[in-house]
This record gives structure tokens, sequence and C-alpha cells, in this order.
């Protein structure tokens, strides 16, 4: 489990590190380790490019707090846990994206094991993510429901997502297919078009159409796994 501990306070900062170091040796053995990075500025957490499985924020000054960069991070593409700790703002009372959970300062370390304990049952039945790095340099990660169909232009790929977002990535047509390859769901039709399956609006012999009316020419090469996908798709719904 991936953590960050974002914290403007240095002595709570530091306190929740002695905290998860504890808790980590608590769990060693019993899971695949509490990795802790720690934050004491909103831009140093904002512009490291690293993904963690749960952030726990709170922050007092530079006019933002703990909800300012829960939301920075959420339109960033973050998909991680959000633990807000409630000291001097009470965060409970304020407006708070859907989903955040919630600590009292000073942070008690039976209710922070609890809190590892809920955050490990959400990762685990978390739908698969795919992380999206931009040629920008930017990345975020979506759910593999998000993904609807990605085409090959020379060294790059043009992602196009649900919610009409669209990302332009840097990466071969090979490399972007290694990188599906534990995703079931999401198929070659060609050697320079994927589409996820549970958005296939038609399938043919010779064709995928997808929504939008976009359609791809379905390659001999892949058409018998596609078909495979796209029936057990359609049994389990029917």
């Amino acid at each position: 489990m991936h953590i960050a501990v974002c914290d403007d306070n240095v002595a709570d900062r530091k306190q929740m590190e002695r905290l998860l170091t504890r808790e980590g040796d608590k769990r060693r053995g019993l899971v695949s380790g509490l990795y802790v990075d720690s934050f004491g500025s909103s831009a140093s957490l904002l512009y490291t490019p690293m993904d963690y499985d749960v952030y726990f924020l709170d922050f007092n000054s530079e006019n933002t707090t703990g909800i300012d960069i829960a939301k920075s991070l959420i339109k960033g593409g973050k998909r991680g846990i959000f633990v807000l700790c409630c000291g001097k703002i009470n965060y409970r009372e304020m407006e708070c994206p859907e989903g955040v959970k919630f600590l009292n300062k000073p942070i008690d370390a039976d209710e922070l094991s609890k809190m590892i304990d809920v955050v490990e049952d959400c990762l685990s039945s978390k739908e698969p993510t795919i992380e999206v790095r931009e040629d920008n340099g930017k990345s975020f990660r979506i759910h593999e429901s998000e993904f609807i169909y990605a085409t090959s232009k020379g060294r790059f790929m043009d992602l196009t997502m649900t919610g009409e977002r669209r990302a332009h990535i840097l990466c071969s047509a090979d490399n972007f297919h290694s990188q599906l390859l534990n995703y079931p769901n999401l198929l070659a039709v060609n050697r320079k078009a994927f589409v996820n399956a549970a958005h296939i609006i038609k399938l043919s012999s010779f064709s995928v159409t997808m929504p939008g009316n976009v359609s791809f020419t379905l390659s001999p090469f892949y058409s018998k796994y596609c078909k495979y996908i796209y029936n057990k798709l359609n049994t389990q719904e029917s």
C-alpha cells in the first residue's frame, strides 16, 4: 500500500509517519507493506507524478485546506482514497468530495489501524485502473470501464474515454498493447486500434462499431478472440 501523508504541520506530519511505521511493522508478513511518502506543502504533492493508494490530508495554510487538495488531486485524475484529518478544521462539517473518509486529530493509533483496514478492503474490491501518461508528461489513472477506444497515430496513441474525454499518449501501438494484456475486455481489433468490448455497439465479421458511429477494421488475426469476449459479455448481461 502506497501512502501519502500531506500535512503542513510538521509535528502532526512526523507523528503520522511514526504511527504508520509502527502499523507497518505490526502488519509485516500479512500485507505487501506500507510505503509512506511525506509532503509539507500542497505544491510538492500536486506536482509529484506518483499515484498513491491513500492520501492523509490536512492543510491549514497557504489559503489551502485539505478539501482543496483533495479536489485538485481528483481533478488531476488521481484515484486514491482520501482521508481528511480533522484538527483545527472539522472537515465533517464542510462540503467534501464524495467518498472521502475522516480521522480525528490527534491521531489515535487504534483508529488509524482501523482506517488502514478500511483502505485495504476498498483496494481489494476496487475496479482495476490503467495509468495514462500524456505526451506533456501529465499522468492520471482511469477505470477500465472509462476506456472506449484508442488508435495509433505514428509515435502516439489517441485515447477516447467516457465523458467525451480524450488523451494524446506518447507510446507505440506495440507498447500500448502490452499494457492492456491484464485487462481482458480491452482488445486489439487490428495492429493500430484497441477497443473496450463493453462499449462495442456492433461487431461483424470485418468491422467493429463503437460509440459515435466510429468503426474499425477487424483483422482476421484478432477476430476469433474479439468475438469470444464480446459474446461472453453479452451472455452475462442477458
